[in-house]
Order: structure tokens, then C-alpha cells, then sequence
């Protein structure tokens, strides 16, 4: 499945967009809202990646590297990137129903997805995989289908809930179901003129051009499970890349987490670090092109050797770019 998861930063007035250089400066440039309309239907949002190694394998796909990374702490032990001195945090204040439309180009909106119910009930979990839906990972907060309005002083807190499916094999094989059990999350699509019309139009969003080097945000808390950053780009049968995508080893149940190592609090993403995880198919392996950037995911994944499904609740703050000056 491809699914479409330092410095200060303060937030001006509902709708508007604020600029704080690094080392908290306090130069903000409000650069104005043009607003975006009601929110589409959730799940027409969506896209994503595979939430584990294609159907069928296990954690022996990952490469030499990852292993070296697993054991030594490596890339994916770290804590979130260094702002760069001359770079500024550009917030994305969403409007009243999740969206944002403003001058510096982003015009899109805030959506749940998940393979219970990403946009409808029953997804695709039950309606391809034939899975019962207590098999299946479900959003309850927010809502599908509804608009995905921000919470908290900042107008800017994005907040769900709901639960991580255990993956099974498929109804009708002993593969692992990842294609239609793929997990859970939020995200955020960055180009999608068709939010303000109930019809999806997810689009490329040119982050280059914009000298957008990254993206940074807060969290409340980590799930359990682990978040994984996801960076849609290309097209929709492109597989996402992922900020720092090596996995962490969980040695009390002998598995890799394929999840991104964000603390609670602030997080800065640079895109220097997202690529492809190393269970993408060698035949679908490119690199990672920011120019050609869908959405920024906040993915809890399921993985083969989870014990049970598992509750998630969190939040996300502040959204913003890190654009290159």
C-alpha cells in the first residue's frame, strides 16, 4: 500500500502563517491565509507506505547496514536533527477544519487514515483482506470523514486516538497481511486542491524550489508501538521514504522496529536524512525527491510479532518547514 507520521517557533493568529529565525530571534513574517474550505473526506487523503517488509518476509529482508545500525545504536538511536543556523521554521496554522491555504504555496488539509477505516468503514482491511474488523487497526479520533479541527493555544495541535491492529496472515494464505494490516495514523498533505471540493487531487508539492530542507513539529508522546515520519513523494506507487529509516532492535521480542526516532517534544526533520526503508524492492528503490513531495505522515506501523493490538493516543504541535534562508 502506498498511503497518501532547537529553535522556537510561535504560532501568529489562527490561519496565518509565522516565520521565527533560528535562535529565536523573534523576526516572524506573517505572510497571510487565504483559507481553505471545508476538509474532503478523510480516507480521499490518504496514501502511505507499507507498514512492514513486503507480504511474506520478515525482518531477514533488512540489509548488512541495518544490522550494524541495530547493534551499534547507528542513525536510528538518535535524537531529532540539528536547525540549521540559517535556516527558519515555517508554521502551517490550520484553519478551524484542518485545512491551509496560504502564500507560500501549501494548500491542503489534515486527515486520519487507517486500514479499518481510512475514509469509510469498513477499509481495506475488511473489504480486500476479507479480515474481520476487530482484526483491524481503526482511527476513533478524529472521526473519519469529518473535519479534523485543531485543538490547543497554538491552533495548530492535531490529536488522535484509536488502535494499532496485531498482523495476521491473510484470510486466505499464511503471508502476513501487511498490504491490507498496515497500521494506523495522521497526516498532512501538502498539495491537494481538491480538499475544498469533498474530492481528493493529491498533487506534487515542489519543496525544493520553496528551499524547504525539512519539517519540524512537537510531540505530546511517543506511542508504544513507535511513529514512523513518512514522507510520501513521486507517485502514488512510489514507496514513501522515511525519515531515518534503519530500525531499532527490540531485543525482549527478538524484532526489528521499523519506526522513526522521535522524542516527545521537538522534533527537527532534515530530508538529507529520509530515504526508502531497505525492505522496498530493489525494482522500486529511487531516491528520495523532495521536489516532488505528497504529505508528511505520522504512521504507527504493525509489525508480525506483536503480541496483541495496542491502543495509541497523541498529539501533534506546531507543524512547520524548515526553509533554507
Amino acid at each position: 500500500m502506498n498511503h497518501y507520521a532547537g529553535a522556537c517557533l510561535v504560532s501568529a493568529s489562527l490561519g496565518t502563517l509565522a516565520v521565527i529565525g533560528a535562535g529565536c530571534s523573534g523576526r516572524v513574517l506573517d505572510v497571510g491565509s487565504g483559507g481553505g474550505g471545508p476538509v474532503a473526506v478523510a480516507g480521499a487523503s490518504t496514501g502511505g507506505s507499507d507498514a512492514a517488509p513486503t507480504a511474506g518476509t520478515t525482518d531477514t529482508a533488512m540489509t548488512t547496514a541495518d544490522a550494524g545500525t541495530m547493534a551499534g545504536g547507528g542513525s536510528a538511536g538518535s535524537a531529532s536533527d540539528a536547525l540549521p543556523a540559517n535556516a527558519v521554521e515555517v508554521a502551517l496554522v490550520p484553519s478551524a477544519d484542518g485545512s491551509v491555504n496560504n502564500e507560500f504555496g501549501v494548500l491542503g488539509g489534515w486527515y486520519p487514515f487507517a486500514d479499518g477505516n481510512e475514509g469509510v468503514n469498513p477499509g481495506v482491511c475488511q473489504t480486500v483482506g476479507k479480515h474481520l474488523t476487530q482484526e483491524c487497526s481503526v482511527i476513533s479520533s478524529p472521526v473519519p470523514g469529518t473535519p479534523f479541527a485543531p485543538t490547543g493555544t497554538s491552533h495548530a495541535r492535531m490529536c488522535t486516538s484509536g488502535k494499532v491492529a496485531q498482523v495476521i496472515p491473510s484470510a486466505d494464505s499464511r503471508v502476513y497481511a501487511f498490504s491490507v494490516i498496515f497500521g494506523a495514523g495522521i497526516g498532512f498533505d501538502l498539495n491537494n486542491p481538491g480538499l475544498n471540493t469533498g474530492a481528493s487531487m493529491k498533487m506534487p508539492f515542489d519543496a525544493s524550489a520553496k528551499m524547504v530542507i525539512g519539517v519540524s513539529f512537537d510531540l505530546d508522546s511517543v506511542p508504544a508501538t513507535g511513529l514512523r515520519i513518512e514522507f510520501p513523494f513521486g507517485s502514488a506507487s512510489t514507496p514513501a521514504g522515511v525519515w531515518k529509516p534503519n530500525p531499532t532492535w527490540d531485543h525482549a521480542r527478538n524484532l526489528p522496529i521499523w519506526a522513526s526516532p522521535v522524542n516527545a517534544g521537538h522534533n527537527v526533520l532534515l530530508f538529507t536524512n529520509v530515504a526508502q526503508q531497505s525492505f522496498v524492492p530493489i525494482d522500486q528503490k529511487v531516491p528520495f525527491d523532495p521536489s516532488t513531495l505528497m504529505s508528511i505522515q505520522f504512521h504507527i506501523p504493525t509489525n508480525e510479532r506483536a503480541s496483541a493490538a495496542a491502543a495509541f493516543e497523541f498529539c501533534v504541535d506546531n507543524l512547520a518547514l524548515v526553509v533554507q534562508m
